[in-house]
């Protein structure tokens, strides 16, 4: 099943609700741990003996003295807050889904959301409205302006099980963390692939302090269809996670029974934040006529979205469990509100342990701004991604052909003037610089694709450098930013007969290109090999996402149509299957083999295979496959039709679904010029005579071919080859040993009357 987390590191790690299946690997009906809170803690303390004895000396020491009189802050308190955004494509999250999610924390923290009808009138009376409310980062640490949201193109995700998140570090391929004295970190990516991670947060006074702040995976950030998941597109994800960082545990305490407490003091989560007598129970006192709190008793996480008053095992009677609360694990919808000791529980804390934040200047724009600024932000073509409505169309730094070519390029407003026309232009190696005024509507931080007319490109290597002046009719005050260049390949063509064996470890090879529209797994070399080492394989045991296409891309080819009667391809192919490929209920790894006549604008379908018709063993792997000499097979495709339409380019595509490894290996395609007296009869024996092989060719795929058959001049029966419709073109027949002499072939079909016999002569 796929698996869908929280996650709340404290360190604290939450696991959530599984839906929906994404990897056949996975036992279906496999219990997830939900919640590993204490057992990470228990795992922290476990490494390191003082660490408890601290702990518990802490515990010992914390004020248990007389209440406060009031928690609550004195007045407004707006955080500011800077959005990491790393994925393959950050553009799929807009500035307008930023926004919207921050406008739903406002509302859910505030206590005005519209949607807590759900709620019991009892539940209601204990709804908080809280004087916490969020804005975008107007200023960088630096003093600069900035719109709180910055992207970084790239494949990283988030690990919140390993030592370090490297979604959270510029050196591991995320974004560095800004002041957290000063702004809420948030990172927005996807998971590392060990399940659907909604989010994760820390504690505050945690460690490690670098890493302080909230993830949110991306499918459960605000409310975009595009890539929302539909259970959690309302941006509670966010709500809860912040919940967290601001204090606040689960709300049937971690325990998954009845003795649980969510107003235990943050010291027992390690944290320095040690709360006052009036927001914790001390040990013993939750759910007890002493508990402070204002959640009822419950028994574990609630993982639907229950409608009416539902009761537990803990919660036995009237209003029985609050499913509403945003520190539960309902389904984004019925997660409404926080309850009044919450909200104090959270003002506290950002007053006292969180308090730097109170003073930050992160949400006012510096004094002296710069009205004109506009830069090229990155190059999208070659080497970028663009979003066209919901699909992130991804450019190669490798060109797939010399023609034409789309120079494209994503612009940035840096000023606090909104852009409305600039000047774009590029210039390829040496050549002449060309440039275009475009129209544009982009505020502060907001950025757009500009694209020029097609041009002609030779194949090679190239530079080309984009740049940008003018903004707004004016002189740009930061011409510092205003170029960037990169390198791309324009790769070249190549001539039948084409041969590739992956002997070379340069992948991919020469004048090769890959596909790879989520920047996941895709093609690459493997040591494997059919008679020599070297393959391409696509690693789809380890590739656990359903539906995922990737493309190992050929040069283009080209052959002279005169005079040429086949056009061959043949491939060496190894495949497994994970599940068994007669479950209905499964969808399997596909190869397809595509020509394209037009560098990949449109395509041919010439190959197609999955499950049984795909795997070269006959039997589910469910180790990873990798292939023995004896378990390959070799393909042959016709294209004699493009024989007239040269050049043309082969793309091999894998359509993943969790299965298990493709190998490729000794892709030829060759030209060949059949004699005509093959054309003219259908079938040739020969040579004749002959010494120890002959050969029966066939013009057309013969497959209504059963039996050949060797008869010698005494009608004994010397040797037998039984086809049942697989016979191919062209058979090899050997009799070596056998006597010099006369003998018979007998060729044998479905429909008799096409049965054939020949005399050949070995000598």
């Amino acid at each position: 099943m796929k698996k869908v987390y929280f996650f709340v590191l404290l360190t604290v790690i939450c696991s959530v609700l599984t839906f929906n299946s994404f990897a056949q690997k996975t036992e279906s009906n496999k219990q997830i741990t939900r919640c590993v809170t204490m057992q990470r803690l228990e795992k922290l303390f476990s490494n390191d003996l003082l660490s408890r004895a601290n702990n518990n000396q802490r515990n010992a020491n914390t004020n248990t003295g007389p209440f406060i009189s009031s928690y609550r802050l004195n007045a407004v308190v707006t955080i500011p807050m800077v959005v990491h955004i790393v994925l393959p494509n950050p553009y799929v999250v807009t500035d307008a889904d930023v926004q919207s999610q921050i406008d739903r924390l406002n509302l859910d923290f505030a206590g005005i959301n519209g949607d807590s009808s759900n709620a019991s009138a009892t539940f209601l009376a204990l709804r908080g409205h809280s004087m916490i409310q969020f804005c975008l980062a107007k200023r960088t640490p630096g003093g600069q302006l900035t719109s709180g949201i910055e992207r970084r193109t790239s494949t990283t995700t988030s690990s919140p099980l390993s030592t370090e998140d490297p979604i959270k570090y510029q050196s591991k391929g995320g974004l560095d963390q800004w002041d957290p004295n000063s702004y809420l970190n948030l990172w927005i990516g996807n998971d590392d692939g060990s399940g659907e991670i909604l989010g994760y947060a820390h504690f505050p006074g945690t460690t490690p302090v670098a890493e302080d702040g909230v993830f949110i995976n991306y499918q459960s950030w605000g409310s975009n269809v595009c890539y929302t998941l539909p259970d959690y597109s309302k941006g509670r994800s966010a709500t809860h996670e912040i919940g967290h960082y601001l204090g606040l545990m689960h709300i049937w305490g971690d325990d998954n029974g009845c003795s649980g407490d969510d107003f235990r003091n943050l010291t027992e989560v390690q944290s320095t934040c040690s709360l006052p007598a009036g927001l914790f129970n001390p040990p013993g006192s939750g759910n007890t006529s002493a508990d402070i709190g204002d959640t009822p008793n419950q028994g574990g996480e609630t993982t639907n979205c229950s409608v009416g008053e539902v009761t537990d095992a803990c919660a036995t009677t009237t209003p029985g469990k609050m499913y509403q609360n945003f520190m539960d694990y309902s389904l984004d919808a019925c997660l409404t509100m926080f309850t009044k000791k919450q909200v104090e529980r959270m003002e506290w804390v950002l007053d006292h342990c969180r308090g730097s934040l109170k003073t930050s200047l992160g949400c006012q724009p510096p004094a002296s701004t710069i009205t004109r600024d506009a830069s090229p932000l990155e190059s999208v073509n070659p080497g970028g991604v663009e979003l066209i409505g919901c699909n992130s169309k991804y450019y190669s730094s490798v060109v797939f052909c010399a023609g034409s070519f789309v120079p494209k390029v994503r612009i940035v407003n840096n000023a606090s003037t909104t852009l409305t026309t600039v000047t774009v232009g590029y210039q390829i190696d040496d050549g002449t610089a060309i440039t275009k005024t475009f129209t544009v509507n982009l505020a502060l931080g907001a950025s757009a694709v500009v694209s020029f007319d097609p041009i002609s490109i030779n194949a090679g290597n190239h530079e080309i450098r984009y740049f940008t002046s003018n903004p707004n009719g004016n002189t740009d005050q930061v011409p510092a930013n205003d170029s960037i260049t990169t390198s791309f390949t324009v790769n070249g063509s190549t001539t039948v007969p084409f041969t590739e064996n992956f002997l070379s470890t340069t992948f991919p090879p020469v004048n090769w290109s890959l596909i790879n529209p989520d920047g996941g797994v895709t093609w690459q070399r493997h040591e494997a090999g059919k008679g020599n080492p070297g393959s391409a394989y696509m690693n789809t045991f380890n590739y656990d996402k359903n539906n995922e296409v990737d493309d190992l891309v050929s040069p283009r080819i080209s052959f002279n149509p005169v005079g040429i009667d086949s056009v061959k391809l043949s491939f060496d192919l190894a495949a497994a299957t994970y599940s068994d490929p007669s479950d209905p209920s499964v969808t399997m790894d596909t190869l397809q083999i595509l020509v394209s006549k037009d560098c990949g604008t449109t395509f041919t379908t010439v190959y197609k295979k999955w499950g049984k018709e795909l795997r070269t063993v006959d039997t589910p792997q469910t180790d990873e496959f990798i292939p023995t000499p004896d378990q390959w097979r070799k393909e042959n495709v016709d294209l004699t039709s493009f024989s007239g339409q040269s050049p043309i380019q082969l793309f091999f595509r894998v359509t993943n679904n969790f299965e298990n490894n493709i190998f490729l290996d000794n892709i030829n395609v060759m030209t060949s010029v059949v004699p005509a007296l093959l054309k003219s009869q259908g079938y040739l024996v020969l040579p004749n005579p002959f010494r120890q092989n002959f050969v029966v060719w066939h013009y057309h795929q013969p497959t209504d071919l059963r039996f050949i058959r060797v008869y010698n001049s005494l009608g004994q029966l010397m040797l037998t080859q039984e086809y049942k419709g697989n016979a191919e073109n062209y058979i090899p027949i050997d009799l070596l040993g056998k006597p010099s002499g006369i003998y018979f072939v007998r060729l044998q079909y479905l429909d008799t009357r096409k049965n054939i016999t020949q005399q050949i002569v070995k000598y």
